[in-house]
């Protein structure tokens, strides 16, 4: 018998998704079949029974399409006609309320709209009709990860570390306004086409200090629920963080670390402690990252973090061990790009570069006198109208100069149009950083070229540099980039500055230069021996 696939089934019905009867047929047994069957003609009942708003209307908002939906409530995609925008509509299963508990569910949303976080999903607005509260937000245009999970399969690592990263920034706000979460799961985390990762369905959040007031029904997902939660307790910080960690487990296992057929058989796992352990179904990741994500699911939640940031600090990546990232070429280097920028010849269109850089460990942005340090991790994400050819370009505080992008085995030139590129690219399919190397200098000066044509002496600056292949850290594959350019030691040069303002006064001006100064916070320790 196969209680995970009844349970995602189940699951499936719950979400009035689609059910693929032939799969069920092969995965389950007699038994299970016939129970998912009586199911799902209850949830046929109840859905025919269940009050849509008159004329797919709620309060002023007009129902567009129903996009999600579960033991909470449903998720609508709305129009606001006041906002004249799209909105997400939450609407909580109806139940008689009198007008004092409508008047404080409307109160806690005047709350909720006051959290002002870029990993949250804005609240617009809340109402009451006919037993129902709906709660209206944002609507963000992206995918959700439990789709990605369905379509991709499992997710890597560190794209699970900087998901978590963010959702602990996301659920930090919420707490801070006073607000448990209360259905943190896979499903309710968006990836934005801008490739931020947005904390949404704020319509279950409950109070964190209730005055007095009752608990709520049991609302969210079972699987990703606290053994405490499941058990009739209130969400609280601990409850959402323990959510938080299982949905994460979910991204990198493929299931959730504790399931069962229905709640009372999850119940009984919780209660028996039988669990899965992440090392178990993925033996390839760090243990810094596998130790934090089995504490935040700890079955006691005085064995889990303290608060959003305490897990946000045991998910982060340890100091790398150290190892020297930029590399330094010749100061002929900067005479070759100029002459061959003065042979380039005008191209029809402007480029319209977008840029982002981000931390490698948290993939948080990274501006103008952001402090780093050796063994920090850091990339870029660079869009373009059109076709274009990207160069990456690093100066420390004694002006040697290295090429950071385009290197061998990653991503080449030239970028594809309106699609966002991550550089500097991936090896075997892996996703690659840059690696901030020992200090020379207070600090790092990066300058990211985009041109409308090649660039020839800047593409041939790496061709020579092999990336090893081995075992251990994926960047530290990038160590040893001093011999991109072979020579007996690093050379100074004009200098950056030199480079931009001959690039301003030569090249085409559909070229484009961003810089970013980054200041060294260990530019008083000694580098160590090479």
């Amino acid at each position: 018998m196969n209680d995970e696939s009844l349970q995602r089934f189940v699951e499936q019905l719950a979400d009035r998704a689609a059910l693929d009867w032939d799969a069920a047929a092969r995965e389950l047994s007699p038994p299970q079949l016939r129970a998912l069957r009586r199911i799902e003609s209850i949830a046929a009942a109840y859905r025919s029974a269940a009050a849509v708003p008159a004329a797919g209307r709620f309060q002023r908002l007009v129902l567009r399409e129903r996009i999600g939906g579960g033991f909470g409530g449903e998720v609508w995609r709305a129009h606001d006609p006041l906002l004249d925008r799209t909105v997400a509509l939450k609407l909580r299963p109806a139940a008689p309320l009198e007008a004092r508990q409508q008047a404080r569910l409307l109160d806690e949303a005047c709350l909720l709209a006051r959290i002002d976080h870029p990993n949250v999903l804005r609240v617009l607005g809340a109402e009451v009709e006919h037993g129902r509260t709906g709660i209206w937000s944002e609507f963000v245009d992206g995918e959700n990860l439990d789709e990605r999970l369905q379509r991709e399969g499992r997710f890597g690592g560190e794209e699970v570390r900087a998901i978590g990263s963010a959702m602990c920034g996301a659920l930090a706000a919420v707490h801070q306004a006073g607000f448990a979460h209360g259905d943190v799961k896979p499903a309710n985390l968006l990836r934005t086409r801008e490739g931020r990762y947005v904390l949404c369905d704020l319509g279950s959040a409950v109070p964190l200090h209730p005055g007095g007031h009752p608990g709520p029904p049991l609302s969210g997902s079972p699987l990703y629920l606290a053994p405490e939660v499941l058990a009739g307790g209130r969400p609280s910080v601990a409850s959402d963080l323990y959510a938080l960690g299982a949905t994460l487990f979910h991204l990198l296992a493929g299931t959730a670390p504790v399931v069962g057929a229905n709640l009372d058989a999850l119940l009984a796992a919780h209660r028996a402690g039988h669990r899965l352990h992440l090392r178990d179904r993925r033996p390839d990741l760090p243990a810094r990252l596998v130790g934090a994500i089995e504490r935040a699911i700890a079955p006691d939640p005085a064995q889990r973090p303290a608060s959003a940031g305490a897990f946000e600090a045991a998910l982060a990546a340890p100091p790398r061990s150290l190892s020297t990232l930029l590399a330094w070429i010749a100061a002929a280097l900067a005479a070759t790009v100029i002459a061959v920028l003065a042979l380039r010849p005008p191209p029809p269109e402007p480029l319209a570069v977008e840029v982002h850089w981000l931390r490698g460990d948290t993939a948080a942005p990274l501006f103008d006198g952001a402090p780093v340090r050796r063994g920090d991790t850091l990339y870029l994400e660079l869009r373009c109208a059109r076709r274009c050819w990207a160069y990456v370009l690093a100066e420390d505080g004694a002006r040697e100069v290295a090429t950071l992008f385009p290197l061998p085995q990653t991503r080449a030139n030239p970028l594809d149009p309106t699609a966002t590129v991550r550089l500097p690219g991936s090896v075997a399919g892996t996703d690659r950083q840059w690696r901030i190397g020992a200090a020379n200098g207070s600090e790092e000066r990066l300058l990211l070229v985009v041109a409308p044509q090649a660039l020839p002496a800047l593409e041939q600056a790496g061709a020579g540099r092999a990336i090893a292949d081995g075992s251990g850290d994926d960047d530290e594959r990038f160590r040893g980039v001093d011999a991109i350019v072979p020579s007996a030691a690093a050379r100074r040069s004009a200098g950056l500055e030199a480079l931009a303002s001959d690039l301003r006064a030569t090249a085409s001006p559909l070229a484009e230069t961003h810089w970013l100064r980054l200041r060294r916070s260990d530019a008083g320790a000694a580098p160590a021996a090479r």
